[in-house]
């Protein structure tokens, strides 16, 4: 087979690749038809996007449907009570509500539910995910190096305070350019500046030839690049590879029985190894500056349905939530004061629920939060 038919059957496959990416994320019960992660303790509680009232326990997930409501699961309907078992990790079930799927599963070492709802904003307003044309000098060969033993790896996930850990038992290293590297060295690299590809590596248009670095160059860019850290094994990541920290309203409880004093000690450890390295945390705040009587009530309501998560740790990894801070404007700035972490740290990120529809989001905006 010649160079050029090889190279038209990869174009080709990474043309299917690309197709095949783009259906999964716009299909009905894709990625983007998710319209909230729902964590699960013993107290049954009920959202806005799934029916009936949810729960777990060491028999696992059960739910308690109204009269008249029905799911779907492997085929058969069921009303009532019903007991999904209990899940592995990262395994889960999916069960069907009118044209709506509900993914029951678990992470991270808890319950969730994950409710997908084909007429998800997010997923109807998808036209594609921007990509770059197949290049084959980003072909490359790497070599397995085996660690002495495996090494509990801490891996991000698309929400914020979720994280999976898996045992690595090596790493990859490949020449690029004509040096060694591996693909976080890469990244910080290129963050700091450095050019991508080796030093025959151009970019040729119409108006000049030049060697390609992210653009716009941004001297310093990775001095404000932040990492997200609920886990000391994250922090100490971020410290080490001398990353600004931002950490959440979510924190793995291995500091503290309670949020704020989990997130404390996640500071501390980051500040140990990494004094002079900048730290912000967010806080979700409901203003009730300006809202009616039946909005503020909503607003109380929401917070009061997921007060319960916060008042101790869950599951195998202590997750800790963070309360809501809802009331007027004056009464969070004085919660906030109070806060341990808060004061702690000299940059603070406000942050409206997800689950708020954008004329909420419009009332905060109002509001001045």
């Amino acid at each position: 087979m010649s160079v050029e038919a090889t190279e038209d059957r990869l174009v080709e496959e990474w043309k299917d690749w690309r197709r095949a990416h783009h259906e999964r994320l716009a299909d009905p019960h894709g990625f983007l038809a998710i319209t909230g992660l729902h964590w699960l303790d013993e107290e049954p509680r009920r959202f806005p996007d799934a029916p009936g009232a949810w729960s777990t326990g060491p028999g696992g997930v059960v739910v308690t449907l109204d009269e008249g409501d029905e799911l779907v699961v492997d085929g058969t309907p069921v009303r009532g009570e019903h007991g999904f078992g209990v899940l592995p990790e990262r395994g889960g079930v999916t069960a069907f509500w009118k044209d709506a799927a509900i993914e029951v599963a678990k992470r991270g070492g808890h319950d969730i539910i994950r409710p997908r709802h084909p007429d998800n904003p997010l997923r109807a307003a998808f036209q594609g995910t921007p990509d770059y044309d197949h290049d084959p000098r980003w072909i490359v060969t790497g070599r397995y190096v085996p660690f002495d033993e495996p090494r509990p790896t801490t891996v991000g996930a698309a929400v914020e305070g979720l994280e999976h850990v898996y045992d690595a038992p090596g790493r990859v290293e490949f020449e690029l350019g004509g040096d060694t590297v591996s693909l976080i060295a890469r990244l910080l690299a290129n963050l700091r500046g450095d050019y991508l590809g080796d030093e025959d590596t151009r970019i040729q248009s119409p108006g000049n030839v030049q060697r390609p670095r992210l653009q716009p160059h941004s001297p310093g860019l990775l001095d404000r690049v932040w990492y997200g850290g609920t886990s000391l094994r994250s922090v100490r990541w971020a410290g080490e590879h001398r990353l600004n920290l931002l950490s959440g309203n979510i924190v793995l409880g291995e500091t503290g029985d309670d949020f704020v004093s989990a997130q404390v000690g996640l500071i501390e450890e980051y500040r140990r190894l990494h004094p002079s390295g900048r730290v912000a945390i967010g806080r979700v705040v409901v203003p009730l500056d300006g809202a009616d009587a039946a909005t503020r009530e909503r607003y109380r309501a929401y917070a009061a349905s997921r007060h319960e998560r916060t008042l101790k740790p869950h599951g195998e990894r202590r997750i800790l939530f963070a309360p809501d801070l809802v009331g007027t404007s004056a009464e969070i700035v004085e919660r906030l004061r109070a806060d341990r972490a808060v004061a702690a740290v000299s940059e603070l990120r406000l942050e409206p629920p997800y689950e708020f529809g954008l004329d909420d989001y419009e009332h905060e905006r109002r509001a001045g939060m």
